[in-house]
């Protein structure tokens, strides 16, 4: 439904006739539509390939083809992308904060722990990134999104984010 756009017809009741199932199937696994969107972001973003991403960074080897993704990464991008363009402003915030929260992972630090030109610099990545991403028609556009991610890294853009990991280990340090 996020892929089509009908955001205005996503409840339990549409959910469950176009799964073919009783709307009392819904209940039985989730409390509210809320926590199902919650379960489907989880589901979606790959947080699985953090410490990839941190250890090609370390060894100085972070470039796209090198991030081993998932074999089911390009349906998990349809789903980002649908979220993004159709889903509910509610919806995008949680998917907007679990990107925020997977670069916090990568980078070590907490939220608590980001200066406010820290935090502007990392909400500014991660905007740029979901902006990006709705511009991107998968399959099609993989290689176009490789170059531009490719390229990034080379301009600094994931500098700034793994310049938030070595102030974090500068701190501890202390």
């Amino acid at each position: 439904m996020l892929e089509e756009g009908e955001t205005g017809k996503i409840n339990v009741r549409e959910l469950s006739r176009r799964a073919g199932l009783n709307h009392n199937t819904f209940y039985y696994h989730f409390g509210a539509i809320e926590d199902m969107e919650s379960q489907l972001i989880d589901e979606t973003i790959p947080s699985e390939i953090i410490p990839d991403v941190v250890r090609l960074y370390k060894e100085g080897r972070l470039r796209i083809g090198n991030i081993p993704f998932p074999e089911d990464a390009l349906g998990r991008a349809r789903k980002v992308k649908g979220i993004l363009k159709n889903g509910s402003p509610s919806m995008r915030k949680k998917l907007e904060a679990k990107i925020l929260s997977v670069w916090l992972d990568i980078t070590g630090r907490s939220e608590e722990t980001l200066s406010k030109k820290e935090r502007v610099e990392l909400v500014f990545l991660v905007n740029g990134f979901v902006g990006a991403f709705c511009e991107l028609d998968f399959p099609n556009d993989l290689p176009l999104l490789e170059r531009i991610a490719n390229d990034a890294l080379g301009k600094g853009y994931f500098e700034t984010l793994f310049g938030l990991a070595r102030a974090q280990h500068g701190r501890a340090a202390e």
